[in-house]
């Protein structure tokens, strides 16, 4: 059997490129990304998110189109790895979670709902309103557009870093 000899050249050069993008990418470029992505997901959550129609009198619902406007990205400073969380503002969170689950209406009061199954308040437990998801739908169908936004951040860096 003949020997054969191959000789690589080069790939020192683009070791060091690839190292040095992977350092970049878990810097400033990360965020970049992470928000682009992120910002993908809030537009499909803020076109999703259901707004009421009226306020009746005495209720203590949301003004209409406060959960819209209420849906923000918030990326931690020291989180490693980077990461974002799309949602309603905390002072929301609450109300979201009803929007999305669904919650029983309560008239004249509070009603708790005790481990036993008994009540507690001075409520009134009236019908039950249903759920109108829009968090999850919107998370599934912007999940490939938020992928393909990322992409394009590091297809930027990575021809910043060619033109170098």
């Amino acid at each position: 059997m003949a020997e054969m000899e191959m000789d690589f050249r080069g790939f020192d050069a683009l070791g060091a490129k690839m190292s040095a993008l992977g350092e970049e990418i878990t810097g400033a470029t990360a965020v970049r990304m992470v928000r682009a992505g992120a910002t993908v997901f809030r537009q499909e959550m803020v076109e999703r998110a259901p707004v009421l129609d009226k306020k009746t009198t005495g209720s203590d619902s949301l003004e209409p189109g406060a959960m819209k406007a209420g849906i923000r990205i918030l990326i931690p400073k020291n989180a490693v790895p980077v990461e974002g969380h799309i949602g309603p503002k905390p002072s929301l969170q609450r109300v979201a979670h009803d929007v999305e689950y669904g919650h029983r209406e309560i008239h004249g009061g509070s009603l708790t709902l005790l481990g036993n199954g008994k009540t507690r308040g001075t409520g009134v437990a009236g019908e039950d309103v249903p759920p109108h998801p829009f968090v999850r739908p919107a998370f599934e169908a912007a999940q490939g557009s938020a992928e393909e936004a990322m992409m394009h951040v590091l297809d930027e860096v990575i021809g910043e870093n060619d033109a170098k």
